[in-house]
């Protein structure tokens, strides 16, 4: 996924205490009419572990956090699935889920009944 500067997030820096909570506000830097949902993914990286690099005999944990980002299109069609068999594999056990639509879906499980 390419890097994009359509989001901003406040504060972009923040120092959190243990037990500690920070509330992040995410907006779009410039409205824009988009007709399809847009996804991106937004990183919160700890550099808190940069301060203790150089200690000796420590083991120093880094967390990075990946957070999906959904922004509604103008039109709202939403999730159109079908599901069809794979033409380029030779296995009989192949489908594949297709998402015509305009929203993204998340699948949790799949469960298809059939002799065919």
């Amino acid at each position: 996924m390419a890097e994009s500067t359509d989001l901003l997030v406040a504060p972009v820096i923040a120092q959190i205490a243990p037990r500690g909570v920070q509330i992040f506000r995410v907006t779009q830097r410039r409205p824009t009419v988009a007709t399809v949902e847009r996804a991106y993914r937004l990183v919160f990286d700890d550099i808190s572990a940069t301060e203790y690099k150089n200690e000796v005999d420590a083991v120093n944990f880094v967390f990075s956090h990946r957070l999906p980002v959904f922004i509604a299109g103008t039109v709202t069609m939403g999730p159109k699935l079908q599901l069809e068999k794979c033409l380029e594999s030779v296995s009989l056990n192949c489908l594949r889920l297709n998402n015509d639509g305009d929203k993204y879906i998340q699948v949790h499980s799949l469960m298809v009944n059939g002799s065919n």
